[in-house]
C-alpha cells in the first residue's frame, strides 16, 4: 500500500500525520480522505458510489462524500466500542479503503482493516446473477451490503481488542455483532443488504473451506437478528423459514449478552 491510492484512518488516534500518501486522521471523521487523490477504481464502482443516496445532492458525482457517508458511521461506533472497551484503552485500529486482492479483510496482527473496492464490485456481480434489478437499485443493494461487510471487519477488530468470545465464536460472532451494530447505529439497510448477498451467494457453488459460516447461514443469522428486533416483517421471516419467537429470543439474549461486555 503505498503511493497516494489508499485510504488510512487511525481510530482513536492523536495527532493527523501523512505518510506514503495515506492519511491518519484525528477521529473517526473521514475528512481527510478529501487529501487523497483519487484510488483507482473500475468504472462501475465509481458509478455505485457516486450515485449513492447517502451522498448529499449538493455533493452529487463526488466520489470524497460518497465514501464518507457510506464508512462514516461505522467509524464512528467502532471508535466508541473501541474506546470504552472493558475500561481499558484499546490499541489503535487503522482502516484501508482501496483496492486489495481477496475481499475486505481484518489483519490481527497489524490491526488493519482492508475494505475493498473490488469486495464491492464482486457483491454487486452476484447480485445481477441472482435478481433482475435496475443497475440503481442493484448499486443500493450491494453499497447497503458492503457498509455492513465493513462493519463486520470493525467487528473483528473490536472482538479481538475484548480477548474473549461474545455471542458465538470467530466469523459468526462478527457476523452478530456487525449486525447489532447496524441496528444500534440505525443503519438496518447494511444488514437487510447483506442478509439480500448472502442469500444470493447460495445458490452459487461452494469455493472450497472457508471460515466463515455457508452463505444461506450467515443470511438466517442476520434475518433472525432482525427479525427479533422488529427490523424485519413477519412475512419475510415465514419466506425465510424464521422462527419469529425464536428470533426473538435469540436477538433479546444476544443484545444482552453484548450490552454487558461493554
Amino acid at each position: 500500500m503505498s503511493g497516494c491510492c489508499c485510504v488510512l484512518v487511525a481510530l482513536a488516534t492523536l495527532v493527523a500525520t501523512t505518510t506514503a500518501g495515506c492519511v491518519s486522521v484525528v477521529s473517526t471523521s473521514s475528512d481527510a480522505i478529501a487529501a487523497q487523490a483519487e484510488p483507482p477504481m473500475s468504472a462501475r464502482v465509481r458509478e455505485m458510489l457516486e450515485s449513492t443516496e447517502r451522498t448529499p445532492a449538493s455533493q452529487a458525482g463526488d466520489w470524497v462524500a460518497a465514501l464518507t457517508g457510506e464508512v462514516g458511521d461505522a467509524l464512528a461506533w467502532a471508535s466508541g466500542e473501541l474506546e470504552h472497551t472493558v475500561s481499558v484503552p484499546a490499541p489503535p485500529v487503522s482502516l484501508y479503503v482501496g483496492t486489495c486482492a481477496g475481499g475486505s479483510h481484518y489483519t490481527p496482527e497489524t490491526r488493519q482493516v482492508s475494505h475493498c473496492y473490488d469486495q464491492l464490485e464482486r457483491i454487486d456481480t452476484r447480485l445481477a446473477t441472482r435478481f433482475a434489478w435496475t443497475p440503481e437499485v442493484r448499486a443500493r443493494i450491494a453499497l447497503d451490503a458492503w457498509r455492513w461487510s465493513l462493519l463486520h471487519e470493525l467487528a473483528h477488530a473490536v472482538l479481538d481488542a475484548r480477548a474473549f468470545p461474545v455471542l458465538a465464536e470467530g466469523e459468526a460472532a462478527a457476523d452478530a455483532v456487525a449486525t447489532l451494530a447496524a441496528i444500534e447505529i440505525g443503519d438496518v439497510a447494511a444488514a437487510r443488504g447483506a442478509a439480500t448477498y448472502f442469500l444470493a451467494a447460495s445458490s452459487e457453488p461452494s469455493a472450497g473451506p472457508d471460515a466463515h459460516m455457508e452463505p444461506a447461514r450467515r443470511a438466517a443469522l442476520i434475518a433472525c437478528l432482525l427479525v427479533g428486533a422488529g427490523e424485519l416483517r413477519p412475512e419475510s421471516a415465514v419466506a425465510l423459514r424464521l422462527d419469529v419467537a425464536r428470533c426473538s429470543a435469540e436477538y433479546a439474549t444476544a443484545a444482552e449478552v453484548w450490552e454487558r461486555t461493554r
